[in-house]
Formats: C-alpha cells, sequence, structure tokens
C-alpha cells in the first residue's frame, strides 16, 4: 500500500496534462484524494511539500481571475496548467 497515495495523484496530474480530465474534474479529485487523513502517514515530508504545492495551486485557480485576484495569488487554468508542467519537471524522489 506504500505509495499508493502518490501513484494516484500522479496518475491525475498525467490525465490532466495529457487532455483526459478537465480541471474542474480534477481539482476535485486531487483535492480529495491529497486531503485523505490516511494519505498523511504515506507522504515524506518533501512529498508533502511537493503534492501540496499543486493542491494549493489547483485551489488557487479560476477560469478567469479578474486583476485585483490575481494581484493575491489567483491563476487561470492556463496558467496553471503551465506551472503544473514545470512543477512535474522536478517530482520527488522515491522513498
Amino acid at each position: 500500500m506504500k505509495h499508493a497515495y502518490r501513484k494516484r495523484l500522479d496518475e491525475m496530474v498525467d490525465q490532466f496534462l495529457r487532455g483526459a480530465r478537465g480541471f474542474e474534474e480534477f481539482q476535485r479529485a486531487y483535492s480529495a484524494c491529497y486531503a485523505d487523513e490516511n494519505a498523511d502517514r504515506d507522504f515524506s515530508a518533501t512529498e508533502v511539500e511537493y503534492y501540496g504545492a499543486i493542491h494549493e495551486k489547483a485551489e488557487w485557480t479560476a477560469s478567469a481571475p479578474p486583476p485585483e485576484e490575481r494581484e493575491l495569488g489567483w491563476m487561470d487554468v492556463g496558467d496553471f496548467t503551465r506551472w503544473l508542467r514545470s512543477h512535474t519537471t522536478s517530482p520527488p524522489p522515491s522513498v
């Protein structure tokens, strides 16, 4: 069972980046999996930081945030997708 959550989250990211899953579906599924209290015992501190960054960025993503929200850190789906592609080039090492 070790790394089951990591595998599920990685699969969701891959599906989103390939266009097989829309943003809203991705965000709901990723958030539910990441926030599962059982995931905490399976993640190293590095994994919590890596997967938590994806969770946080997805939570701060909207279809068309107005300029004042962008100033607070909100991004649109295109910005999130570009950020996620960049973020996933350096996944945490396997534990």
